[in-house]
């Protein structure tokens, strides 16, 4: 394994982390940054723009491309040849299939369109089953000739505070005279925009990449791999560091309170009492997530993360994923951010996590919903959700009879925010089944008083939403084995 700081196909940029108008100009290339060409990948040409380029170890010349109306998680660097000398004057994305048929698919910013016209379809460049596969791909590893150099890397890090983590990310500016959504957004698009970790090395998975995390400089502007222990989260530069460090290593498992105890265990970590490992995991989580995670601050969140029996030791547990939750959230949000790493992803571990956040506040006796914006894929892991606990608490009435129920009464009893269960029987096509009790209106609003609306649906037409919708009716999380001490909380379960 190469060291970080030297040159490599997939290392240093020549633009540097901020960029560099010298560095650009002493770069040869045919394509400017900033212009967008037609890029060749996987079946065809796909409309790109170049964020940055650099020179590899051969002296090519290499560019770092998006695939506009894409998610970032596709960016790439390419090769010179890859790209055509044809620049578009416009960002409007371009597909043109092996047999010469071109589609165009408008920008992001084109945003009069309507929602469904401006979904995006990643399939043609990479499906998620293509990326989940390589993502579970195990490379054997071995071991470069250059680590042995006799010397120990050192790998011990501290927890950093938040201008420190601020000066790391974003070393132009003040924390304190930047904090506008404006110059925040600005800084986050400017610093991200390049993906510095291709692939990280957590235990038994070699996992690429989506996104840019802002790891210490002194890890380098870009890295091929990054090593991260599998237990304490540490992360090194060297497979070798790894090596050493998990000889010394303790920990078995999450830091913190087990509160859930199945196949899969839950851990709750408190920010405050477990800084360094709730700071590795957030930089970690970073890399599978575009904007939501903490960076700093962490001793504001709980932590809750979830695991799975490690094969290669009975007595340890790796991690799967995970949820943050604010202490005090003014907006009752029950979840701050969510990630269940690439290799566990489409087994039921997110609906665990989010139906775990749900318990927590049924436990505390108040509705919950978590941080906006969600993704449309949260979105839709999150309807499911609702659906299926509003669904089950509907169909407990007995069979004979049609249930009758309102807005309120469904929060209460799910710990659902009103507005959630609202949206949820849109998207459910149910709102036909409304009515206003004072028979004003028979349709369903956001601007409806919940007092004042009533659901009336028949059994056969719940168990016909269950069939065509697949709603999963059974619950994730098994009460039963829940671990935390009622009396510590204010209240117990709905």
């Amino acid at each position: 394994m190469h060291d970080a700081s030297e040159a490599s196909p997939y290392r240093e940029s020549l633009l540097g982390r901020h960029g560099s108008e010298r560095a650009l100009e002493a770069t040869a290339g045919t394509f400017q940054v900033g212009n967008t060409y037609d890029v060749r990948r996987n079946n065809g040409l796909y409309t790109a723009e170049v964020l940055e380029k650099r020179r590899n170890v051969e002296n090519a010349v290499e560019y770092y491309v998006h695939y506009v109306g894409y998610d970032k998680r596709l960016d790439e660097w390419v090769s010179e040849d890859r790209v055509l000398a044809n620049l578009h004057e416009n960002d409007h994305s371009r597909f043109i299939d092996t047999n010469g048929t071109a589609t165009t698919r408008p920008s992001h910013s084109d945003d009069k369109e309507q929602p469904k016209k401006r979904r995006r379809r990643m399939d043609d460049l990479e499906t998620w089953d293509d990326m989940l596969r390589k993502a579970r791909q195990v490379a054997p590893r071995e071991t470069d000739e250059k680590e042995q150099d006799g010397k120990r890397p050192r790998y011990a890090l501290r927890a950093a505070s938040p201008d420190a983590l601020w000066s790391t990310f974003y070393p132009s500016s003040s924390m304190h005279n930047v904090f506008t959504p404006e110059a925040l957004e600005d800084a986050h698009q400017k610093t991200t925009k390049v993906r510095n970790v291709d692939t990280i090395a957590l235990g038994r998975y070699d996992i690429s990449t989506w996104y840019y995390s802002p790891y210490p400089a002194e890890y380098g502007q870009h890295i091929d791999k990054l090593w991260i222990c599998e237990h304490c989260l540490k992360y090194m530069k060297y497979e070798r560091s790894l090596t050493y460090h998990k000889n010394a290593c303790k920990l078995k498992r999450p830091p913190g309170t087990l509160v859930y105890s199945s196949t899969n265990n839950i851990y709750e970590i408190d920010g405050k009492d477990h800084q360094l490992y709730c700071q590795n995991l957030s930089l970690m989580a970073k890399l599978f997530l575009d904007h939501k995670t903490v960076y700093y601050d962490i001793e504001g969140f709980m932590f809750y993360v979830l695991t799975e029996p490690d094969p290669r030791d009975r007595h340890a547990e790796v991690v799967v994923g995970y949820f943050s939750k604010e202490k005090k959230s003014v907006d009752d949000y029950n979840l701050a951010c969510i990630m269940i790493l690439p290799p566990y992803q489409r087994q039921g571990h997110g609906r665990t996590l989010i139906e775990f956040s749900y318990y927590l506040s049924r436990l505390e006796r108040k509705a919950g919903s978590p941080e906006r914006p969600l993704s449309d894929l949260g979105l839709a892991g999150y309807r499911s959700y609702w659906a299926s606990a509003i669904l089950r608490i509907l169909l407990e009435a007995p069979s004979d009879v049609t249930t009758t129920t309102t807005i309120a009464a469904l929060s209460q009893q799910t710990a659902i925010k009103e507005e959630d269960i609202i949206d949820t029987i849109h998207w459910l096509e149910l709102a036909k089944h409304y009515n206003k009790k004072d028979k004003a209106s028979t349709r369903l609003g956001h601007s409806v008083a919940t007092n004042d609306v009533e659901l009336r649906l028949t059994r056969e037409v719940m168990l016909d939403v269950v069939t065509q919708r697949r709603i999963q009716l059974e619950p994730s999380i098994d009460s039963s084995k829940v671990l935390l001490d009622i009396t510590s909380t204010k209240g117990t379960p709905v």
